[in-house]
């Protein structure tokens, strides 16, 4: 599902709704589908947390119940489709619109009452540590101001990055070096692992390989970042969300938040494929655009692993 941004082209809006923050709540204005925005390769999640209560050291204040919608983008880095001049366009909207990025850190502390959020929040994910976030992406955001969050798979450096290079000779990967200087310009790094962790749960129903490659995961980054990470982001793949029971289990016993991704109505769970909004417990039909009903309710979408019991709104 789409975070989308408003002022982009008329061709490319079909009525779903985006998002407007004021004074820190977000109000509906008409966006792009969902599946145009997926055409662009830019996928993302837009989350309302309803507030319930904000936590301020041992004192508990009751607020009232108030929806602040979070857009998150996501991407794989630049490509022929998502070229570095469309992204730029994209950054151009955000900061035109007033919006001011945050990292995980940021979006965790606010959920637990220790932090505050900007007045137009929003967040900028990149999966697997390709080279155009380091060489395209980063200096371009900063430019703008903005910052973003990686999500590092131990596979894809194993796979993709030995001394392979792209167009105009580019390395593949992001290195280290790079990787750390992403985080010392105030950007999350965080856990990803296997790309369809349902079907891994045929295979492996107690969960033996996926800790496996969450423990090889976890080790990587703390030995080359010394960092542990705190944060997972499911994959995703033509079906959108791949998500399984042990998955989760095992991601909430580790990590602080996990955040999943959908592209259309379909998502899959435990080895087999269902409705998403079955998957998040949503009444209603499907959008004419093919992605599930809005707004979607779920715990799912963004997992608070060890936060109060907030409900996410997609």
């Amino acid at each position: 599902m789409s975070a989308q941004l408003n002022a982009l082209p008329a061709s490319c809006r079909m009525g779903a709704g985006s998002h407007k923050i004021e004074e820190g709540i977000m109000q509906e204005k008409p966006m792009w589908s969902r599946r145009q925005f997926v055409t662009s390769s830019l996928v993302g999640i837009s989350l309302t947390a309803t507030l319930r209560s904000v936590l301020a050291g041992a004192a508990l204040q009751e607020t009232s119940r108030q929806a602040i919608r979070i857009p998150i983008t996501m991407c794989h880095g630049i490509n022929e489709r998502f070229t570095l001049e469309r992204f730029e366009q994209y950054l151009r909207i955000a900061r035109d619109l007033g919006f001011s990025t945050i990292n995980y850190d940021q979006l965790y502390l606010w959920l637990t009452g220790d932090g505050r959020l900007p007045d137009r929040p929003l967040m900028f994910d990149v999966d697997h540590p390709v080279g155009s976030v380091a060489s395209d992406m980063f200096p371009l955001m900063r430019r703008y101001g903005f910052t973003g969050n990686l999500f590092v798979n131990t596979g894809y450096f194993r796979e993709s990055c030995e001394n392979t290079l792209v167009d105009a000779r580019q390395p593949r990967c992001a290195t280290w070096d790079q990787i750390r200087q992403l985080m010392a310009s105030g950007w999350t790094i965080g856990a990803h692992t296997h790309p369809n962790l349902s079907e891994l749960s045929l295979s492996d129903p107690d969960g033996e390989a996926l800790r496996s490659e969450m423990d090889t995961n976890d080790a990587w980054l703390e030995e080359h970042l010394g960092l542990r990470p705190q944060y997972f982001a499911f994959t995703g793949n033509a079906t959108g969300v791949p998500w399984s029971t042990v998955a989760d289990l095992e991601a909430k016993r580790r990590y602080r938040l996990g955040r999943l991704w959908i592209i259309g109505s379909q998502c899959e769970t435990d080895g087999t494929v269902e409705r998403y909004a079955d998957f998040v417990e949503a009444s209603g039909p499907d959008e004419a655009d093919g992605g599930p009903p809005l707004p979607v309710i779920s715990r799912k979408i963004l997992h608070s692993f060890d936060c109060p019991p907030w409900n996410w709104n997609v």
